[in-house]
């Protein structure tokens, strides 16, 4: 499968901003040669397409039936229609599993993380992508924080809440960082206004507002949580 030949037009600019945004969950050090894949909650499997293009082994699972038939018709990709909590694969299979904003929406975030523990290789990681509870947003916005997102996020976590969740399940080496940022955070509360000039006040405090990224990102502020979990052998 080659994203570059399915899409030939766009297949260079393509692949450059893929690798980018590949590499911010799956850094390099993750590598392994031919390892193998698998995506919890892949949708319509655009990051195991990625995966395939980076030189992974990559099969994604997904609870929608439709989503499950536009990844294989799309990208040409092994995809299985499944639930989380008891994933369809024997113990000890995969190098890596990627569950990107899926945890928030299972009823059972231990028993699914458990099911990952399980299929993983020995010296195997997990890497998760979850929004962040302890973000500047939530602290601005408090119960109007968007990714509150009720009912469909039934549970949410913090750096420290998910730190302890993986490390009760049996990961080591736990990594948590954390990214992105919406500069309206900071305007849209006192800026609602559509008309504009409260626009054009709003544009101009975003600008600076980005100065407090790095601040963020150091003290684990940022809207998202990225994690990181070892199964040791």
């Amino acid at each position: 499968m080659n994203l570059g030949r399915k899409f030939p037009l766009v297949g260079k600019m393509f692949s450059t901003a893929a690798a980018w945004r590949f590499r911010r969950l799956v850094p390099k050090w993750l590598e392994t040669e031919n390892g193998l894949f698998l995506e919890v909650g892949c949708g319509t499997g655009w990051l195991c397409a990625l995966a395939w293009e980076m030189g992974w082994q990559a099969v994604g699972l997904d609870i929608n039936l439709n989503a499950c038939k536009v990844a294989r018709q799309t990208w040409d990709i092994p995809v299985l229609c499944s639930d989380s909590l008891s994933l369809p694969f024997k113990s000890n299979t995969f190098h890596l599993v990627v569950l990107r904003h899926v945890l928030e929406h299972l009823p059972s975030p231990r028993q699914a993380l458990s099911e990952v523990y399980r299929v993983l290789k020995d010296d195997g990681w997990v890497a998760l992508e979850v929004p962040n509870a302890g973000s500047l947003g939530r602290w601005v916005y408090g119960p109007l924080w968007d990714s509150w997102d009720l009912p469909r996020h039934l549970h949410h976590f913090t750096p420290a809440t998910l730190r302890r969740l993986m490390e009760q399940v049996g990961f080591r080496k736990v990594k948590i960082s954390s990214a992105y940022f919406k500069p309206f955070v900071l305007t849209a509360k006192w800026f609602p206004s559509k008309n504009l000039l409260t626009r054009f006040a709003r544009l101009l405090l975003e600008l600076p507002s980005w100065l407090l990224l790095p601040f963020l990102v150091a003290n684990q502020q940022g809207e998202i949580l990225r994690a990181w979990g070892l199964k040791e052998g």
